[in-house]
């Protein structure tokens, strides 16, 4: 079962995170499909695998936000769906091997 110190190791490899050609920021975006989808193969759980994500996050000095989503309107009320958006330090992410 994976555990936060796994978790840093996925959202600080280079193949999980977004963003390389934006230099005019400190932070890169964690790949959420990704990130999720390596600890759900290491045994975690959809849920746990997020709120490991997220933990891991944190503890390097990153940020988590939240972003909202609408969709259309066509069959009735205006759904609203909510994601969590990670955003790990450069220096933070391990240089390509």
């Amino acid at each position: 079962m994976p555990d936060v110190k796994d978790a840093k190791e996925v959202v600080t490899d280079p193949a999980n995170v977004d963003g390389f050609s934006d230099t005019h920021s400190e932070f890169r975006q964690v790949n959420t499909k990704k990130a999720v989808r390596a600890l759900r193969a290491q045994g975690a759980g959809k849920g746990e695998a997020r709120t490991l994500i997220s933990d891991a996050v944190r503890d390097l000095g990153g940020r988590v936000d939240a972003e909202v989503t609408s969709s259309g309107r066509a069959a009735g009320s205006d759904l609203k769906r909510a994601a969590d958006v990670w955003y790990v330090p450069v220096e933070k992410i391990r240089k390509p091997s």
